[in-house]
């Protein structure tokens, strides 16, 4: 029987390759925590990108927004049909030229936004290259931000940044505030720039410092819990593989099964269900031997029973 038990076990490892658990229980753990790692990080990106976007869409719009409520619009109609410039002109010209040297803003400009090109009103000089004189036109950079500005204009967009990269001035996010005239139609867009490149740039260094942080504590977290599980969980179970190879070398020997695991949990009472069904196949073996001992004992004696009553009856002679 016991060489039987050892035959099939070797057929069926041959066959199949089993894996340990230890193993198992370890690739598990690592690949919760690569998705763990990741989920995290893609979450904290996205909403660090969301709250930092808020900030610089409340900044640039506060800015577009003030000067649409100084300029006149009927003055700022008038530029647009004269190109005749005086002194309140220059006067804004400087006050936009100030506020770039003195804040964020990259660029801050007035224009009206014609069917494919954006005629300047105001350009406030950047210091990068001469601004754009008063009627000058520029294409748009491209057809999503067209259509932001549509929607400034016509007064359908509710204060969304629109954020655009190009290969001239990078990557941007420009407010977009009309100014109106006195009967409250929009004559002019305010435009004010700001560059988003330092933005990706801080989202990645927090992104990376985030995802170092929660990487550690993950790590830490899953060799504590994948201690717990090995001390709770997979030596008590090579125990009871142990323990449960030794019950037929045990019954020979006499000897009493002792498993020693105190998880307090099912496996303790698996534990104890194992060494009680020990101790009954030792006793359940030893009935039975008793009882095929004691079988051979009466058959022995019986057959002596027989030779001697055989023995004692006197010989009759056969009829011829």
């Amino acid at each position: 029987m016991g060489h039987l038990f050892t035959l099939n076990s070797t057929e069926k490892t041959g066959k199949n390759k089993k894996k340990s658990i230890k193993s198992t229980t370890a690739q598990s753990v690592i690949a919760f925590a690569v998705i763990l790692i990741i989920t995290l990080g893609t979450l904290i990106g996205v909403q660090h990108w969301v709250s930092r976007v808020e900030i610089y869409t409340n900044s640039a719009y506060s800015y577009s927004k003030s000067a649409a409520n100084i300029l006149d619009g009927d003055t700022v109609k008038r530029y647009i049909e004269t190109h005749e410039q005086d002194e309140y002109y220059r006067a804004v010209q400087q006050l936009l030229t100030t506020t770039i040297a003195q804040t964020d803003l990259k660029y801050y400009y007035v224009f009206v936004p014609r069917d494919n090109c954006m005629e300047y009103v105001w350009d406030g000089d950047s210091g990068d290259g001469k601004p754009f004189m008063l009627g000058y036109e520029e294409k748009y950079m491209n057809d999503e931000d067209k259509a932001a500005i549509m929607d400034a204009y016509d007064g359908t967009s509710k204060d969304k940044l629109s954020i655009q990269k190009d290969d001239e001035y990078g990557l941007i996010g420009s407010a977009y505030t009309p100014i109106l005239d006195s009967n409250g139609q929009p004559v002019a867009i305010v435009a004010a720039d700001l560059p988003m490149a330092d933005l990706l740039n801080s989202i990645w260094h927090y992104i990376v410092l985030v995802l170092l942080s929660v990487s550690l504590l993950t790590i830490i977290a899953i060799y504590l819990y994948y201690r717990n599980i090995d001390k709770n969980v997979i030596e008590p179970i090579k125990k009871l593989e142990k323990s449960a190879g030794m019950i037929v070398g045990n019954i020979k020997r006499e000897e009493d099964l002792n498993i020693d695991i105190h998880t307090g949990d099912e496996l303790e009472d698996l534990a104890h269900s194992i060494m009680k069904m020990d101790g009954d196949l030792k006793t359940y073996i030893k009935e039975l031997s008793e009882f095929t001992a004691e079988k051979e004992r009466m058959g022995a004696e019986l057959n002596v029973a027989k030779r001697i009553q055989s023995g004692a009856l006197p010989s009759v002679p056969a009829f011829p």
